[in-house]
């Protein structure tokens, strides 16, 4: 259920377990391919951008069905008319003391 994190942060589910689990099998598979990957932004060089993925659409339809309403719904203020756009991404961390590398 959602709950605010801190304010105006929110944390919620938006995927199941399930969902997860395959974005993150598709996403290895990906970097595996060797097809090229664009980095998300320049403080991000391991992430993959969902849109080169494939996953453009379904990223679609998750705004449109999901994100969008809540952003209406949470700040109208700026986003009463919907959102613009999106730009969907992939994070990855690791930890040097855990010996995986930067």
């Amino acid at each position: 259920s959602p709950s605010a994190a801190a304010a105006p942060v929110y944390a919620l589910p938006a995927l199941t377990p399930e969902a997860c689990r395959l974005l993150l099998e598709e996403t290895l598979h990906y970097r595996a391919s060797g097809l090229p990957i664009g980095r998300p932004n320049s403080m991000n060089r391991d992430g993959v951008l969902l849109a080169e993925m494939g996953l453009g659409r379904w990223l679609d339809a998750l705004v449109a069905g999901y994100v969008d309403p809540l952003a209406r719904a949470l700040f109208p203020q700026v986003a009463a008319q919907g959102l613009d756009g999106h730009k969907g991404f992939t994070v990855r961390y690791c930890s040097d003391s855990a010996g995986l590398g930067p």
